[in-house]
């Protein structure tokens, strides 16, 4: 790695006066290598820059390029652009970092840390991304998932006072560039695992203080880290988002059932908890099956095979030809995935409390039940257009009443972990947190209090959006006990969140969505099945690290994956599978396909909603949540 301080000067670092001044501007770009700054001419005189010229490879606007599979061309582009040099940087190294030229990729990162530690780029949405936070998220990925590398990033941070707005002229960029040294690839091992040995449920020690006085707590230690405790013994939140919408409903077009009261085969059973069955030959993971000898896990006589069927799948398929089409249920597939908690809404359909008992009771499954809070003008009495308004005093009564009438009504059920308000209503729609986010935290806050009056037994957690308006989340909310929040920031986790909410709010965090679409343009549907594991698998390994200091920031308490099967609905067209990208976002192709985001999919469609076929995902969790 580059010695920075051979070549230059750190100066004033952690203040906002930071700078790196070039001494040897000549040495640092021969150590940096070409497209990496300082070292950004060289690459024009590139022989292989002028031939790929010539022969109309990088023929287009390098947006294009980023998720090219030419990544010779990919990269001349980008490192030839005209962006601005943090930006320009960052995806240099992301392409870097697709060629496996990992070394490199980590230059290009730490550069930006270096040079230009308050870049900006822009969301699809407007906001502001804060590239030197990405970048430092983006080398801890890549040395964790890579101990043969031998490297660590110490202390490296870049706070943005100011920065949880839109606004950036008032952003004040406070930089420790940190430093990047050489470890033996034996300690970098031991590193990489520090996350796993954490991950598993135990009690810690030394208790600072306990929020809650019934069944379900939470608990901070001496050394800042928080841990839920169910009935006293420590319970980390694996959980999904479970909404099994039958292809062709959609709530567009006022079509939507209630899965919990579906029963279209008239059986007498609720179709998706208990009679979704596995396609044929799904093309089960050698090795990493839903059925393998050690993690069988099945209930005495409920289980998903009988005792006289074989736990041990037939040939390839999950099961074999004569159970095909066997009813399994997804209650019985998310218990052998290792769900331990889902997350639910008590409105606008009804709640079957009777099917979240059996959830509970015979696959142990917990529910995490929400009041919208008034987005999407739910609960609040108003109307779409301009919708809720949190100081209006009759969308507030409405409102509470809603939240009273959720927790009366669910508070003695067993299987009730938290309560959480709200869906990242700081982006709007239907409602105005986006505009006055302190009348709208400032409302919350008595929501939680309502609930708290009414019920002591469990937590509350609000579902906010990334880390928008976290700061007054912190000033005005201090009665919420969790940070809840829908985060999509790419496959390498959740990057600065932890310390953000940490240095805020000093808050439990519970990721209240995080996912990644099974599709991507130019992939097939093999790889981009693969892509989303990957993704999904970076994202809980960062939640696991941030459940202790000495990994992360201590304050992970676990999340909710989006979601567990695929919903049809949410590209406009119900009945079918759209692939057409949503938005540009930090996925496989660039965009969010949002009809692909299951860990299960409903195969070809063709026998909603029973029809199931288990990705590569699924397995992942599998076995990343097996106790």
């Amino acid at each position: 790695m580059v010695n920075y301080e051979k070549y230059g000067e750190f100066t004033n670092i952690g203040s906002k006066e930071y700078k790196y001044i070039i001494k040897d501007q000549e040495g640092l770009s021969r150590a940096v290598g070409e497209g990496i700054y300082p070292n950004t001419t060289s690459v024009r005189w590139d022989p292989n820059f002028q031939k790929l010229k010539k022969d109309k490879r990088m023929a287009g606007s390098h947006w294009d390029f980023v998720n090219s599979p030419d990544l010779e061309a990919a990269f001349l582009k980008w490192a030839s652009s005209t962006e601005p040099e943090g930006v320009r940087l960052y995806y240099t190294g992301l392409i870097l970092e697709k060629s496996g030229l990992l070394k490199s990729a980590i230059k290009a990162y730490y550069s930006i840390v270096a040079h230009y530690p308050g870049a900006i780029g822009w969301t699809y949405w407007h906001t502001p991304w804060y590239v030197g936070q990405a970048a430092i998220a983006k080398i801890s990925f890549l040395l964790k998932r890579h101990p043969e590398l031998g490297l660590r990033l110490s202390e490296a941070r870049i706070r943005i006072v100011n920065g949880y707005d839109n606004d950036i002229s008032n952003d004040i960029i406070i930089t420790n560039p940190g430093k990047l040294e050489k470890i033996s690839v034996q300690t970098a091992n031991i590193l990489s695992k520090v996350k796993d040995v954490f991950g598993k449920i135990a009690r810690k020690k030394e208790i600072k203080k306990i929020v809650g006085e019934g069944k379900v707590q939470l608990a901070q230690y001496q050394d800042s880290s928080w841990q839920v405790l169910v009935d006293g013994e420590p319970f980390v939140v694996k959980a999904v988002t479970y909404a099994p919408t039958k292809i062709g409903q959609s709530p567009d077009e006022g079509t939507l059932g209630n899965w919990m009261r579906e029963d279209f085969n008239q059986n007498g059973k609720i179709d998706g908890p208990y009679d979704s069955y596995l396609e044929d030959n799904p093309g089960k993971p050698e090795g990493d099956g839903l059925l393998s000898d050690k993690q069988s896990h099945k209930p005495e006589g409920d289980g998903l095979l009988s005792d006289k069927q074989s736990h041990k799948p037939e040939g390839d398929g999950l099961l074999s030809d004569k159970q095909s089409h066997k009813p399994v249920g997804d209650f019985q597939l998310m218990k052998y995935m290792g769900v331990n908690s889902i997350r639910l809404y008590h409105h606008p359909k009804e709640i079957n409390k009777e099917l979240l008992r059996d959830l509970y009771h015979t696959y142990g499954i917990r529910v995490m039940i929400g009041d919208f809070l008034g987005k999407y003008a739910l609960g609040s009495g108003a109307p779409w257009n301009p919708g809720t308004d949190y100081r209006n005093p009759e969308h507030q009564k409405n409102m509470l009443e809603s939240v009273r009438k959720m927790v009366e009504e669910f508070k003695d059920e067993p299987y009730v972990l938290f309560w959480i308000l709200g869906n990242e209503n700081v982006y709007g729609v239907a409602c105005n947190a986006d505009k006055d986010p302190e009348g709208f935290f400032k409302f919350a806050n008595q929501a939680a209090l309502l609930i708290k009056s009414l019920d002591k037994d469990h937590p509350v957690a609000i579902a906010s959006g990334d880390v928008i308006y976290l700061d007054r989340f912190a000033k005005f909310s201090p009665d919420v006990d969790i940070f809840g929040s829908n985060v999509y920031r790419g496959d390498y986790g959740f990057g600065s969140l932890w310390y953000s909410v940490k240095e805020e709010a000093d808050k439990p965090v519970m990721l209240t969505e995080f996912g990644c679409p099974a599709y991507a343009e130019g992939l097939t549907q093999e790889e981009a099945e693969e892509a989303q594991a990957n993704y999904h698998k970076g994202a809980w390994e960062d939640i696991l690290c941030n459940m202790n200091v000495n990994c992360g920031s201590g304050n992970s308490i676990g999340g909710i994956a989006f979601e567990f099967m695929d919903e049809w609905w949410k590209a406009y067209e119900p009945s079918k599978h759209d692939t057409k990208g949503f938005f540009t976002g930090p996925f496989p192709d660039g965009y969010m396909h949002e009809e692909w985001l299951g860990v299960v999919s409903q195969a070809d469609g063709k026998d909603s909603p029973f029809k199931r076929r288990l990705r590569k995902s699924y397995y992942m969790y599998q076995k990343a949540w097996e106790e």
